[in-house]
């Protein structure tokens, strides 16, 4: 078995355009639900379902309601994502020993990236010189096709002529009311469907209007949760709906092993937040979310048991493992923070099972003193 625990990138981030090659396998992943599709380029584009991840803003105000797991939504405005910002080096860390000669083309800085690191495949050092922004942080991402202009939902982060898939970008938000905010539960909305009642669908709003967070601090006077050179953002944007396109030879490693493995692609994470518990959880038999030391698994055939006494959708994501059939039983769990958190209203219920245990919307939680966040134009 081999399990990659993936910080800030998920599995429709990507696997998002995976298509299996081998006949009677089968993939569940943006492309195969319809939400995005390939125009003739192979680029990926809004697809006949792209309603299923569709974005919304949305109003959380305090002081009486510091925070909403379930806040009152609307559309962006024009129905369009706030753009994704820019993230990572200007260049690459690994300085250009050359002088004013490309550093691609630097014979020492390839000596010093083999020395920096040793875990590397021969062929792959010449990308640690490579995939600087070109750009000022914290500014949108002009790489990024129609930065600007996209619609409400999941994007293709890369493209052939700005935005290779070696090139540097900003990290998605993951911590944890900001996670249980994004997803959207809400118990009136959980059907047979959508037992866990999560919409998925306010990942952008929440990293516009607090990203990582400030502790409970107020935003200052000039915050904008849309980018202006005078005006404080996040710093992130619409950063956690970007994917990669394996169809365009993105992510070449990853898409070997899921031609030659079983790959389970019905995985979110362990525990809603940072990555520490996730991982402490990816190697633990079971995780427990409840105090009562009596609590026993429940629901068995998964991948990761529902091992609380009352569980929630944190403790109840299932991994759904399609054995392929002239491959190695073997399988590659993911973990995620978003968009692949969007399968959550797409899942049909005979593959969740666990009640829907999601709080309700009018739960109130007080982490620190209150602030108003909502969405300006």
């Amino acid at each position: 078995m081999i399990v990659i625990i993936g910080e800030n990138r998920s599995f429709d981030h990507v696997f998002a355009t995976y298509v299996p090659e081998r006949h009677g396998e089968s993939v569940f992943n943006l492309l195969s639900q319809g939400i995005v599709k390939l125009d003739a380029s192979k680029n990926a584009i809004p697809g006949p379902n792209f309603e299923k991840a569709h974005q919304h803003a949305a109003m959380d105000n305090g002081p009486n309601d510091a925070f909403l797991l379930s806040p009152p939504k609307q559309n962006f405005p024009k129905d369009q994502l706030p753009a994704p910002l820019v993230g990572g080096p200007k260049v690459s860390y690994i300085p250009n020993k050359c002088g004013s000669s490309p550093i691609t083309t630097c014979e020492a800085s390839l000596v010093l990236a083999q020395q920096s690191e040793s875990g590397l495949p021969s062929e792959y050092y010449q990308f640690l010189l490579s995939g600087g922004t070109g750009q000022t942080s914290q500014t949108p991402d002009q790489r990024i096709t129609n930065v600007s202009t996209l619609p409400a939902g999941p994007f293709q982060l890369t493209n052939s002529d700005a935005m290779p898939y070696d090139s540097y970008s900003a990290s998605p938000v993951h911590r944890f009311y900001q996670m249980w905010q994004q997803l959207n539960c809400n118990h009136s909305a959980a059907s047979r469907d959508n037992p866990s009642g999560c919409g998925a669908n306010l990942f952008a709003w929440v990293e516009v209007t607090v990203g990582a967070g400030a502790n409970g601090a107020a935003q200052p006077s000039n915050f904008s949760t849309d980018y202006s050179p005078t005006a404080t953002t996040t710093g992130e944007g619409s950063t956690a709906l970007g994917f990669y396109n394996v169809q365009k030879g993105d992510v070449p490693y990853f898409t070997s092993l899921a031609q030659k493995y079983a790959m389970s692609d019905n995985f979110h994470q362990s525990v809603n937040g940072a990555p520490v518990p996730t991982t402490s959880c990816s190697a633990m038999p079971t995780c427990s979310t409840s105090a009562t030391p009596t609590a026993t698994p429940r629901y068995r055939r998964t991948a990761r048991r529902c091992s609380a006494a009352r569980p929630t959708p944190a403790s109840c994501m299932r991994s759904r493992i399609r054995t392929r059939l002239l491959a190695p039983t073997t399988g590659t769990p993911r973990t995620a923070t978003a968009p692949a958190a969007m399968a959550a209203s797409r899942r049909p219920s005979r593959r969740a099972r666990c009640p829907a245990a999601a709080p309700t919307a009018t739960a109130r939680i007080r982490p620190s003193p209150a602030s108003s966040r909502s969405w300006t134009i």
